[in-house]
This record gives structure tokens, sequence and C-alpha cells, in this order.
């Protein structure tokens, strides 16, 4: 992404999807980020503080979740598993499904730590995939500027479901209907780029 504005709204309609499903919400970012989500859901007449209090949205500090993952300042499976993992679990225990939505492989793609990234995006993948929730990760647009980076945006597009770029375009929805039928091919061209996983459980873009 390159809008901060638009990261706001945006990741706020992914959260207010999830609080009118009744999903259990999950946010993993700086903690200026989690501030403005929070304030971004008020202003919408939500009361967060309220469902911080029944645990229904969780906001965690990504810098200090990070280093509870890390062996040697890489990520590890285990510790994942072990930190992440149970988080989400002891969630699932009032709800039936968890929304989540994570800032944690674009420290690493900023570090310019390409394998970091990518263990982080496999270590998701995985728990996707044995659990009922769904995803959305964003990267910052300057990261993949400069044609040298194309191989690693591919990499980085064949962990996800979907790729969608969004700031360009009216609503989410439309781009949504849009990474419905492909994956965007000229990475140069994104502006705002949210990454969706499918909901494991319905099989459906969220």
């Amino acid at each position: 992404y390159s809008n901060e504005a638009f990261l706001y709204e945006s990741v706020g309609n992914y959260i207010e999807s999830g609080l009118k499903e009744d999903d259990g919400i999950l946010i993993i970012a700086t903690p200026e980020h989690n501030e403005r989500f929070k304030l971004t859901l008020e202003t919408r007449g939500y009361d967060i503080e309220m469902e911080v209090t029944k645990q229904k949205f969780v906001l965690l500090d990504v810098m200090v979740i990070l280093p509870q993952i890390l062996i040697d300042e890489m990520p590890d499976e285990g510790l994942f598993e072990k930190v992440i993992g149970e988080t989400i679990t002891k969630m699932k225990a009032q709800y039936s499904r968890v929304r989540i939505y994570t800032e944690m492989m674009d420290f690493f793609f900023e570090k310019g730590s390409i394998r970091g990234t990518l263990v982080l995006e496999t270590c998701w993948s995985t728990l996707i995939q044995t659990q009922s929730c769904i995803l959305l990760c964003s990267y910052k647009k300057r990261g993949f500027e400069g044609s040298k980076n194309e191989k690693i945006f591919q990499e980085i597009c064949q962990c996800h479901s979907r790729i969608i770029p969004v700031e360009s375009l009216k609503t989410v929805r439309e781009a949504c209907i849009l990474a419905s039928t492909s994956l965007v091919q000229n990475f140069e061209d994104i502006s705002f780029c949210m990454i969706y996983f499918l909901d494991q459980k319905n099989n459906q873009l969220i």
C-alpha cells in the first residue's frame, strides 16, 4: 500500500464485516495502526473497548510478537504455532471463526529478508489450512518497485489465494470481483495490495 488513510479504511471494512458476522478479530500490527483501526471502527459506532473486554477484538503489537517466534532472527514454525496458533485456539473457544489482519510479513520484507517473509507466509498458510479463519495481510508498495523485484513479487503471490489491488478501485468488493478472475499480472501498476486467504470452512473469498 502507499496510502495510510486508505489502509485504515480498507482494513476497517474488513474488520467491520467480521464484527457483523460475529467473528473473533485478531489484529497484529504496529501500535499506531492498531489505534487507527480502533478509531476507524469507533467512528462507525462500534464499542471497541467492550469488544476488547469480551476478547472478541484482540490487538497485538507486531514488534512484541515477532521476537517471540524467532530463532536466530528467523521465524520458527514451532514457536509460531505456540504463540499465534494458541492465541487463535483460545479465541475459537468463543467464536467459530477468527478474522485476522497482520503486518508481520511486511516487517521482514522491509528488512530485505525474503526468506523470512516466505517462511512466515508458509506458517500462516499451514495455520489457515487447520483452523477456520480468514487472513488479510498488507505489503507496502515501495518494496515491490523496480523490475528486479518481479520474481520476489511472484513468489509472494504464489503463497496466496487472491491478490487484490484496491486503491485505484471504488470499493473492496469491486476489487474482490477483479481478483476472483485472475492474479495481478503487472506488479508495477499496484498502488495498494491487500492479500486475502479463502475461508477454508466455506471455500469463499471474504
